[in-house]
């Protein structure tokens, strides 16, 4: 013990810096805050990852269904090719009345060959004269986007992306 002034201290009063427990709980409390940052870039990312999936998936059935709109009412593209009508509307792949699969390098094909980054199908239902006023002279035509692989996909293969279009026969009257 030292006497100073009348005062009595203590060496270990007088040390300065942080015990082994006190780093120890700053450390935990700096790797809390890490793994919380860490966790939000990752959802952060797979989120981006996600939305950049669907917005492709949309860019490619709003090119798919421009171009079936663009065409004449009477046009192959436009029938129903296995007069299966509106139970054939959720139809995929093979099934479907018509098929597009996109290539990882963006380019279409009319023929799989199982390294397709999409699959664009559609069906097309037609309204029928004496069953419906609402339907006659009128194509539904319902456009799927399947992922296949990779974020965004999903199980069973199932649309990403689903979307009903009407064609009106605009000569009739």
């Amino acid at each position: 013990m030292k006497i100073l002034c009348g005062r009595i201290t203590s060496n270990r009063a007088a040390q300065n810096g942080f015990s082994l427990v006190e780093a120890m709980v700053a450390i935990a409390i700096f790797s809390i805050g890490i793994l919380g940052a860490y966790t939000m870039q990752y959802r952060s990312a797979h989120s981006n990852l996600m939305a950049h999936t669907v917005s492709t998936s949309t860019r490619w059935a709003t090119y798919q269904i421009e171009e079936l709109l663009g065409k004449f009412y009477d046009d192959d593209d436009l029938n129903d090719d296995d007069n299966d009508g509106f139970a054939g509307l959720d139809d995929l792949g093979a099934d479907a009345d018509g098929v597009i699969y996109v290539k990882p390098n963006g380019t279409e094909d009319g023929i799989s060959l199982g390294n397709e980054l999409y699959t664009l199908s559609w069906n097309i239902a037609e309204g029928e004269d004496g069953k419906t006023d609402v339907l006659q002279n009128v194509k539904q035509i319902r456009v799927h986007v399947v992922k296949n692989g990779g974020v965004g996909s999903r199980p069973g293969g199932k649309p990403l992306y689903s979307h009903n279009y009407f064609k009106v026969d605009e000569l009739e009257e």
